[in-house]
């Protein structure tokens, strides 16, 4: 790769051809050599016959290695027969579903793969080794299997639906919402570029030489992309040809298809592969090139481009240090003629920020990146500013508290600083659109919710709010009531009155929370989880604002919640909120 660019197709050629996966034509629309994808299932195939070898070795040997438990029990003290047994029957169950092609390995699955027997120190030797050498069959079938799940079909073949719904489900595939559990964090929460991008394709179109080029640019594609082309090639060829010339500085992937429908396989997750392949390429490669290097520390940001005929579909490439995220960046763009220039002008607007997102990935390289981003946290919020002192404190997170696969809040633990001391507070981040601020500083000022620090904007991301993190000795009355203390009828009295005080503050000042459910509530518990009471009361906090001040419930409010007031998308009313409690506690 030339030192002065950042990847581009041509570089993604070579990416493919390293691991002989197919090849993409570059920007300037050069035809490179198509790989021949048998090469691909030929390698998988051979995976595929040295793990089901592997796995016979494991089925010849389990009635040996069930012999010697029989043998062996009872003789050795910290040697439990019972939990080898177990590890047995797992390595014989997991066994059998590698022989079978429509296995998902999941994160249950790939936890199979890691069991071993325990092999106590104070074993006899000869015993020891015979243990060892299960582990070591076992762990060459393990070995071989990641080895066969780890070589991922071509780009067009992983595209296909039939592959796609079983890959995507193994437990280190890209995150690209295909399917919906497969999600990352949104791209603008990762790189100010996606979010910027996404404002200039709904801002007023600006006067200036790119962007008058990018209007003649969208009037050509227009004019011709409706057309019936021969086959993709020539498709793909003539959209090239169009925008070669403006994205002098490469920083796109794209893929064509003749018409929708056509070809068997799904052009953005094609897309994603081809970014998966160039990731890969990337990191292999920097440990020789610093740029490289540059590069994927700064997530390797990329555009995507995915033509369907005459749609056009952009989205985004990040690589955060552990998982390829892929995410469309706009709705698809229609590059058809219309009387009112209204498609032209929508497809010039994607093509000028799209030239104004390349330019900024350009300049990443020659900006060293000194600051370290946790895997799966966002990179957009280095500060905000204090609503106690009115300062700017620097912020950084740690980790994600809620897992993707178990609801789509966006919620971190994190630290804080102030600039001008080296103490680090902890607290608690969540990215959200609306929020109920007021209705939370309301709250905390009664000590009836965490301390809200602040909260800080980025373009076109979501808001991030800054709140105090509460300890572990904090619960959620969900929590409390699914496993309560054998005298907790004892505090049913002082929970009653905690949540009483809640609903009269709230109803005090005509604020409604929205959702005051037992999993919004925390309580505070002794070490045998039993209410820490004042004044009688027990003390809670309420969390998540989401719907706080808000007039209506969300329309994605799930209607199957037994006692929750009104319906999704109707008016949040007065009252709610205790109708609402009434319906769970006591």
């Amino acid at each position: 790769m030339p030192a002065f660019q950042l990847p581009s197709l041509a570089t993604v050629s070579e990416a493919n051809a390293a691991t002989s996966t197919g090849s993409k034509r570059s920007r300037d629309g050069d035809d490179y050599k198509v790989s021949n994808c048998s090469r691909v299932e030929q390698k998988r195939d051979g995976l595929r016959k040295a793990a089901l070898a592997a796995a016979d070795s494991v089925d010849t040997s389990l009635k040996v290695w069930k012999e010697l438990l029989d043998v062996i029990k009872g003789a050795f003290f910290n040697f439990s027969v019972r939990g080898a047994r177990v590890c047995l029957v797992i390595w014989e169950t997991t066994v059998v579903e590698a022989r079978n092609e429509n296995t998902v390995w999941d994160d249950r699955a790939r936890d199979l793969l890691q069991r071993r027997l325990l092999v106590p120190d104070d074993m006899d030797e000869d015993i020891k080794i015979l243990l060892a050498k299960a582990n070591a069959t076992y762990s060459a079938f393990a070995e071989a299997q990641i080895a066969y799940l780890s070589c991922r079909p071509s780009p067009s073949e992983l595209a296909k639906p039939n592959i796609w719904s079983k890959e995507q489900k193994t437990w280190d595939r890209f995150l690209c919402l295909r399917p919906s559990m497969r999600r990352g964090l949104p791209m603008s929460t990762l790189h100010t570029v996606f979010g910027t991008f996404q404002q200039e394709v709904n801002a007023t179109f600006p006067s200036n030489e790119h962007a008058n080029e990018a209007l003649r640019i969208a009037a050509l594609l227009c004019a011709s992309m409706g057309e019936s082309f021969k086959d993709e090639d020539a498709r793909g060829q003539m959209f090239l040809q169009h925008i070669g010339n403006f994205f002098h500085i490469p920083g796109v992937i794209c893929e064509d298809k003749l018409e929708p429908g056509s070809g068997g396989s799904d052009a953005y997750l094609q897309c994603a592969r081809d970014y998966e392949l160039l990731v890969n390429y990337l990191n292999e490669g920097a440990g020789k090139s610093e740029m490289k290097r540059t590069y994927i520390r700064h997530g390797a940001p990329m555009l995507l481009m995915s033509v369907i005929g005459p749609i056009l579909i952009v989205a985004g490439g990040f690589y955060d240090g552990k998982s390829v995220i892929v995410e469309p960046l706009i709705r698809p763009c229609l590059m058809m003629e219309d009387d009112t220039d209204k498609r032209q002008q929508e497809l010039a607007q994607v093509l000028y920020a799209s030239f104004n997102a390349v330019r900024a990935f350009h300049s990443l390289l020659e900006a060293p990146l000194s600051m370290t981003y946790a895997c799966g946290t966002p990179r957009v919020y280095p500060s905000f500013c204090r609503l106690d002192t009115r300062r700017e404190a620097l912020l950084q997170f740690e980790e994600r508290l809620i897992p993707v696969d178990t609801g789509h809040h966006l919620l971190f633990s994190g630290k804080c600083r102030d600039p001008s001391t080296s103490t680090w507070d902890k607290v608690v981040v969540k990215l959200v659109k609306n929020y109920g601020s007021e209705v939370h500083r309301f709250l905390a000022g009664h000590n009836l919710a965490p301390i809200l620090y602040g909260s800080v904007a980025a373009v076109g991301a979501p808001t991030a709010y800054v709140m105090s993190l509460l300890g572990k000795e904090w619960i959620t009355l969900f929590e409390y009531r699914s496993r309560l203390p054998s005298d907790a009828s004892t505090f049913t009295n002082a929970i009653t009155a905690g949540l009483n005080k809640v609903l009269e503050v709230l109803e005090s000042n005509d604020y409604v929370h929205g959702d005051l459910r037992d999993n919004n509530i925390m309580i505070l518990v002794d070490a045998e989880r039993r209410p820490v009471l004042d004044a009688g009361q027990a003390q809670l906090r309420v969390i998540d604002f989401d719907w706080a001040g808000e007039v209506r419930y969300p329309a994605r409010r799930s209607d199957f919640i037994e006692g929750w007031p009104g319906r999704a998308g109707e008016l949040i009313e007065a009252g709610h909120d205790r109708q609402l409690v009434k319906s769970w506690w006591p």
